[in-house]
């Protein structure tokens, strides 16, 4: 029996890993899905610039390799969940609220540090200049595919959930697609969050106006990206 090839999965924490992990093991039973876990935003770390993020991409990559036991040559592709929150939006759209760190909402982000989000969205929109035109990492197909404004927001249709939520939100969604995981491909691709159009499309479409802060994610292309 030939051996797995893996599928690495970049993802903010333990809940994104509870919700997908389980459905496309179920849906494509003949690779091996790994998740690297950053425990966070990657783009947003204080030590994470436009300058190191593929080194930082790599790092995350290789310890994966070591938990998970894995060689290079396994891997089959990379890919890369990120959440947009809303860092494409004017900046006037940042308001200040001093009850909330950050509050999204349709139409702007309320939070006490107005500065610090602008901050954070204009760094971060540097580092995704970077990702989304690599194509490769360490000689490995590489995607990254957005979720907006989070992917709690896409999935659960919970814009703000907290982190004790997560968790609970996460497994209900598993349990309520692993058992017809074709019916996931179709939420994915047939939702009225779908970006329809080619990879630099979607991406150019989450840029605009206030998008990236509505719900809309481009994953759908995935499944077209696992059959080349």
């Amino acid at each position: 029996m030939s051996k797995k090839k893996v599928i690495v999965f970049i993802v903010e924490g333990f809940s994104d890993k509870e919700a997908l992990n389980g459905i496309l093991s179920e849906l494509y039973d003949r690779k091996r899905f790994v998740f690297s876990i950053i425990d966070g935003d990657i783009t947003t770390q204080n030590s994470t610039n436009a300058n190191n993020i593929r080194a930082k991409i790599g790092d995350s990559i290789n310890k994966s390799r070591e938990k998970d036991k894995f060689s290079k040559k396994d891997i089959e592709m990379v890919v890369h969940l990120i959440d947009t929150d809303g860092i494409y939006i004017p900046n006037q759209n940042v308001i200040n609220n001093d009850t909330v760190d950050v509050l999204y909402n349709n139409d702007n982000i309320e939070t006490k540090d107005v500065n610090g989000i602008i901050s954070r969205n204009n760094k971060k929109k540097l580092i995704l200049n970077v990702l989304t035109t690599m194509t490769s990492i360490h000689n490995v197909p590489y995607s990254i595919f957005f979720m907006s404004c989070n992917l709690d927001h896409v999935l659960y249709n919970s814009q703000n959930a907290i982190k004790s939520e997560k968790v609970n939100l996460a497994h209900s969604f598993s349990e309520k697609y692993i058992d017809n995981p074709e019916d996931f491909v179709i939420f994915m691709s047939k939702s009225e969050f779908t970006v329809k159009g080619t990879y630099d499309y979607t991406w150019n479409f989450i840029k605009k106006d206030l998008n990236s802060l509505h719900r809309h994610s481009n994953f759908h292309l995935f499944f077209d990206k696992i059959h080349d």
